[in-house]
């Protein structure tokens, strides 16, 4: 949730040159072990055209000249599809209500567990959270290569709850100055400086890395998937990455 959150305030930020954004929960009903709750954020950006707010939550999209701050911020992203992946994994329901001109309203109704006792942990949360290996990962280091900053934060943050020491960059190249320091990378295949692809090739051919190499897509075809295990990719994960997939990357590889 915090992350659903977070990825949906970040890009009202993004949006929004002047006036507010206002974060709202109500309460809409309330049982002995759950509450019902709606999560509303409504900043006063641009608006979205009714027939375009599906698009929004497609990977790379971003609605040209309406929903855009200025020209540097004209690329694409996968802020909002995240949203919607986790929304659908938390069993939330997602609505936006926007008008053109006066801003744009994302609001998230659904179940929640009341936690009685603060001191112990929500059995569901146990259940879902993956379990701690007996070894520490205190002394991995981790090379993350994103060039979006709201997911590069968000895996950063991941990473990290996983106990692994994180650097995290946005150029392709960087990778290929870094790698030597790292016990892993995790790469984007679409970096604005060079293909993900290219800097695995280079690490591999060039600079003879043995450093085990996974790639990031926010595609889900079985070309991309080829193309990077091809330019010497280790695995290939499609985004957004689970906690449980990052878990079972940093186990069989390291």
């Amino acid at each position: 949730l915090r992350q659903i959150l977070l990825n949906i305030v970040n890009n009202a930020i993004k949006f929004t040159l002047k006036g507010s954004i206002t974060i709202a929960v109500r309460q809409l009903r309330k049982t002995k072990n759950n509450i019902y709750l709606e999560i509303a954020i409504q900043d006063t950006g641009p608006g979205i055209p009714s027939e375009k707010i599906d698009l929004i939550f497609k990977p790379f999209q971003q609605l040209e000249d309406t929903y855009t701050r200025a020209s540097s911020q004209s690329g694409t992203g996968l802020g909002l599809a995240i949203v919607k992946k986790f929304a659908e994994l938390l069993n939330l329901k997602i609505q936006v209500k926007s008008k053109l001109g006066e801003g744009s309203t994302f609001s998230l109704t659904g179940k929640f567990v009341i936690d009685k006792d603060t001191n112990q942990k929500n059995k569901k949360a146990d259940k879902m959270a993956p379990k701690k290996p007996s070894y520490s990962r205190e002394k991995i280091r981790v090379l993350l290569i994103e060039d979006d900053p709201i997911v590069r934060r968000i895996h950063q943050n991941m990473i990290e709850e996983l106990g692994c020491t994180v650097e995290a960059a946005s150029q392709g190249y960087e990778a290929l100055k870094l790698i030597n320091d790292h016990d892993i990378l995790f790469i984007d295949i679409g970096l604005p400086d060079i293909p993900g692809f290219k800097v695995i090739q280079m690490l591999r051919n060039e600079h003879n890395s043995q450093v085990p190499i996974i790639a990031l897509t926010g595609y889900t075809g079985n070309q991309e998937r080829e193309v990077c295990l091809a330019a010497g990719a280790d695995d290939v994960l499609n985004k957004p990455i689970s906690l449980d997939h990052l878990q079972g990357i940093l186990d069989r590889y390291l």
